[in-house]
């Protein structure tokens, strides 16, 4: 089936997965009504052309086939030269065209039920878009909508359904600000859809249809039939209207940031979980190799270096968040980076703490290592354990101490080579 999409009128449609506003202006409403009826069979609304309602009957001399953007439809030419719509024969364009019902096509439907077949019309949008209808609202006086639906992801079975939020309003009717606060509106779903889940994505999607819903309604009551002339109280009205909304919208944005770092924080957790996981692994399978470094007689001290190094930077973590310390994480990155930065962080104090082991073996760090005592044995080992999990518990004090202790390079070294490679 077709849906037309023409008015006469300049109208903003816009959806919260991406879509952009778009203005359409057609010519005559009644020749585009009576066209809406031959694409779709369904009917939205009386024609304001008095050619269609004065019930003489017309006769055809000759029929052409008009196209305006996505609608297609037959005139007829009747014996005093007026132009008609024939609804009974549907052209070959209209025929051919399947495209789906548009929210526009549904809220005109909506304000003429007994003209159109909005049930169909529905039940078309609702099955394009693959969600289901949690709330809807249509203006009663003015062309306007707005639906929130809930849409499942098909490529994700177990994922949980996101709130989607559309609508459709008559932006000729509207002021510049309530222009703007709608795509503030529509930016900030797009925002929270992105970067919150769960509950926190739920309220806040809720919270912003009711401002969309409370600015439409407005809007069709100023516009409604006991309108106040231009500047008068019903002006006032929605410019106060819009000012609340925007205050309450800065709140809005709070809560999406402060939620938006919660949900990256739980990920960046998750993400620590499996680099532990990770690292035992890694740690069991240098275990089991037979392999060791200089002459040492086996890689026991090494292993468990990288084993203090990987606990301490869990130790580091788990401390942080117990005492209400926060974390630094972007929340502008994609949930998986943000979860393999996690995991990063005990793999990274487990090399932290082999690496600083090496170094001290290399004698390329000036740290004394003690010499066993009579009573402990293996203070060499404690000294290694303890140095790695300080590795692992501070990142910051590990990179400082190798990058202080690495060897520099003389002056006269680096004037020499700097100079054999200006020679020709």
């Amino acid at each position: 089936m077709a849906y037309p999409a023409g008015n006469s009128s300049q109208s903003t449609h816009v959806d919260a997965e991406g879509g952009v506003p778009t203005a359409d202006v057609n010519g005559s409403r009644g020749l585009m009504d009576a066209a809406a009826s031959s694409n779709t069979g369904y009917p939205v609304g009386p024609s304001t052309d008095a050619s269609l309602n004065q019930g003489a009957r017309a006769v055809p001399l000759h029929a052409s086939e008009v196209t305006s953007g996505s609608e297609s439809f037959t005139i007829q030419r009747t014996m005093n030269g007026s132009s008609v719509v024939d609804p009974g024969v549907p052209s070959e364009g209209a025929c051919r065209s399947n495209a789906p019902p548009s929210l526009q096509t549904l809220v005109r439907a909506h304000r003429h039920p007994a003209a159109s077949n909005y049930c169909q019309v529905r039940n078309d949008y609702v099955a394009n878009q693959s969600a289901e209808v949690e709330d809807e609202y249509f203006a009663q006086h003015i062309e306007a909508g707005a639906l929130l639906l809930s849409k499942k992801d098909p490529d994700a079975r177990q994922a949980p359904s996101k709130p989607v939020i559309k609508f459709h309003y008559d932006s000729a009717l509207a002021t510049p600000a309530f222009d703007d606060v709608m795509r503030a509106l529509r930016s900030e779903q797009l925002s929270c859809s992105l970067l919150l889940e769960g509950h926190a994505l739920s309220i806040t999607s809720q919270r912003i249809y009711t401002m969309i819903i409370n600015l439409l309604n407005v809007l069709d009551c100023v516009q409604g039939p006991s309108r106040e002339p231009s500047g008068g109280s019903g002006g006032e009205r929605l410019s106060a209207a819009v000012e609340s909304i925007k205050s309450e919208l800065r709140d809005v944005r709070l809560f999406i940031r402060k939620s938006s770092g919660k949900v990256a924080l739980r990920r960046y957790l998750n993400g620590a979980l499996l680099g532990v996981l990770a690292a035992i692994a890694f740690t069991y399978i240098a275990a089991k190799l037979s392999w060791r470094i200089g002459t040492a007689n086996g890689n026991d001290q090494l292993i468990t270096c990288l084993a203090c190094g990987a606990i301490g930077a869990t130790i580091s973590l788990m401390v942080r968040v117990t005492r209400g310390q926060q974390l630094i994480v972007d929340v502008d990155q994609s949930g998986f980076i943000t979860t393999l930065a996690g995991a990063f962080r005990p793999l990274i104090g487990a090399t932290f703490g082999a690496v600083l082991y090496v170094l001290i073996l290399g004698d390329l760090l000036p740290l004394a290592v003690p010499t066993a005592r009579g009573d402990i044995g293996a203070d060499i080992g404690f000294f290694f354990a303890g140095l790695a999990f300080l590795a692992g518990f501070s990142e910051r004090w590990a990179q400082d101490t190798i990058v202080q202790s690495a060897p520099k390079i003389p002056s006269d070294t680096k004037s020499s080579s700097r100079s054999n490679e200006d020679r020709p």
